[in-house]
């Protein structure tokens, strides 16, 4: 059996591996994703070109149907898809408002990194100012249990 050295020979052994499937799904406009992954893979979806956003760089049904499992109280307040969202205005205001968020998060760590370089940043100093982390219920200390020596 010959191997197939070419391009789209080498898009397919990824996809096999990543995804389980031998391609691109070829779903349509405005349907969402899939789901679960298909059978074998490494747990990654397939996406759809026609589900891409080139504006705001995003698969728009992956991202929805992760905001839909993961928060769907959240994504009813938003309002994306529903008579509310007249000419998907609520859609465009929330991929508008990800996109600013994204952006300044870049900006803030590109900041940071810089004045950690360049020396203009102390990080123990920054570090005094960190929010302790959230402490466990099983580490917080009561009465009957002492703390236990070490």
């Amino acid at each position: 059996m010959k191997a197939d050295t070419t391009e789209k020979g080498l898009e397919t052994l990824i996809m096999r591996h990543m995804t389980g499937t031998d391609g691109l799904a070829s779903g349509a406009a405005g349907m969402w994703a899939e789901v679960a992954p298909a059978t074998g893979g490494t747990g990654w979806f397939a996406g759809s070109d026609s589900a891409y956003d080139r504006e705001f760089a995003v698969d728009v049904a992956q991202l929805f149907t992760f905001l839909i499992a993961t928060q769907p109280d959240e994504w009813a307040n938003l309002g994306i898809g529903s008579d509310r969202d007249s000419g998907g205005m609520a859609r465009q205001k929330f991929l508008a408002r990800t996109e600013r968020g994204v952006a300044l998060r870049q900006e803030y760590r590109t900041r940071l990194t810089a004045g950690l370089v360049t020396g203009k940043v102390n990080v123990r100093e920054a570090a005094a100012h960190l929010p302790a982390p959230p402490v466990a219920e099983e580490e917080i200390e009561t009465e009957d249990e002492p703390m236990k020596e070490e």
